[in-house]
């Protein structure tokens, strides 16, 4: 078996003997290795922010039904290699009839690193893109619009999928979830906050038909996406 020596200045300026066999040499290696791959991975790691609002954060009122419901601005990185796709979704899990589906956006190009502020409500955007049925019986972005009261917790996802969905466009959630399974490299969100007041609802109601019918919704019952 071969073996390496080494000197090395020891205490008082003694020399200091070392030596390692083939395997532990091999060992070594292995160990260098990997932790090469962790902080690989870790850089590659995929990361999803918003310029218009930090993690855990109040979201701005033009993103919410009581201004000009647009959507965020999203920005993300450390793409996993073999992406194809991107999808986004947003969701608020505490609304009252059950978690809300608020936006539904799906094959995005891999070459996708953000999406603007304001996105059109199309069905069908450029380069492919598409854009799924939220919760309030839309197309596109529907945001935040809860009941007076407590804040609710808004929960932007991005997916990194090895395949496009192949969905035509309108798309419900359970279909876009059915057609991601198998196929999602890596998932990143962030999360922002969102309430009303009674006064500031009362205040608003006037000017925004749509605060109206996000009250009944937000109170409504789940609606079934069919007969069983």
């Amino acid at each position: 078996m071969t073996r390496d020596r080494r000197r090395l200045a020891g205490g008082a300026g003694r020399p200091v003997e070392w030596s390692m066999s083939g395997s532990g040499r091999g060992v070594l290696a292995v160990c260098v290795v990997g932790l090469f791959a962790a902080a690989a991975a870790r850089a590659a790691e995929l990361r999803l922010a918003s310029p218009a609002f930090a993690y855990g954060k109040p979201i701005p009122r033009k993103y919410t039904c009581d201004g000009a419901d647009l959507s965020p601005p999203l920005r993300w990185s450390g793409i996993p290699s073999g992406t194809k796709s991107f999808a986004i979704i947003v969701e608020d899990p505490g609304a009252t009839a059950g978690a809300w589906t608020h936006w539904i956006l799906y094959d995005l190009a891999a070459s996708s690193t953000s999406v603007p502020q304001g996105v059109p409500r199309l069905a069908q955007l450029p380069a492919g893109a598409r854009q799924g049925r939220n919760d309030a019986r839309g197309v596109g972005y529907s945001g935040p619009c809860p009941l007076p009261g407590r804040a609710h917790t808004y929960w932007f996802r991005v997916y990194a999928l090895d395949a496009p969905t192949g969905l035509p466009a309108e798309a419900t959630k359970p279909e876009v979830f059915r057609a991601m399974r198998r196929h999602v490299l890596a998932v990143a969100e962030v999360m922002g906050t969102y309430s009303r007041r009674d006064r500031h609802a009362d205040a608003m109601a006037p000017r925004h038909p749509r605060v109206a019918a996000c009250h009944e919704i937000d109170g409504a019952p789940p609606v079934p996406d069919g007969p069983p």
